[in-house]
């Protein structure tokens, strides 16, 4: 596997990401059906999903992608993924074009950014910035988003007045000059 520095995760902290499931629902839960619909629905995606390894993991709380020695790699972690599904039908689609974008906009090879930290919250604003958000999980970061103005993390209500549709880059730029950001580094 790659190393967790080499993986988009999406996430920041990973206790209470979605609904807990059981043991029966999570082994319950099919990816490939979720890559089927994908392909289906939305072929833009779905091509870029075929062309993935696909990796089950617990070493990871969510979901990410990985470009190592030219291998394109999704691990994804069928508890957080049953629990996308407990959140909504489209969760699980949402979270694999999330994903796409990673490697669409470049975000595991030329673009990437240093602190990994800082980099993977800037692409997550990108990111779900244009994705519907009721294809988000309810954990997701994304700029704009209400709840975050009375997050207890200082970093995530200023991500909560972020503008949205702007590009990696500039996120992380805002994050970088941010005072709360520079000591949690």
């Amino acid at each position: 596997m790659a190393s967790k520095e080499d993986i988009n995760t999406g996430i920041k902290n990973a206790d209470a990401l979605v609904p807990p499931v059981t043991a029966a629902e999570a082994a319950a839960f099919d990816m490939d059906s979720h890559l089927v619909n994908l392909l289906l629905n939305e072929p833009f995606y779905g091509r870029i999903t075929r062309c993935l390894t696909k990796v089950e993991t617990t070493e990871i709380p969510t979901a990410g992608v990985s470009s190592k020695d030219g291998n394109l790699t999704l691990y994804w972690n069928r508890e957080f993924c049953a629990g996308l599904v407990k959140e909504g039908k489209k969760k699980v689609g949402g979270l694999l074009k999330h994903e796409a974008l990673h490697l669409v906009f470049e975000h595991c090879t030329t673009r990437r950014l240093a602190p990994h930290s800082v980099a993977n919250i800037a692409a997550d604003c990108a990111i779900n910035s244009i994705i519907a958000e009721d294809e988000l999980p309810s954990c997701g970061i994304w700029p704009g988003k209400k709840s975050l103005l009375t997050h207890e993390d200082p970093i995530m209500r200023f991500i909560g007045e972020f503008p949205k549709g702007k590009s990696q880059e500039w996120y992380f730029t805002k994050l970088m000059d941010n005072e709360d950001v520079k000591k949690a580094l």
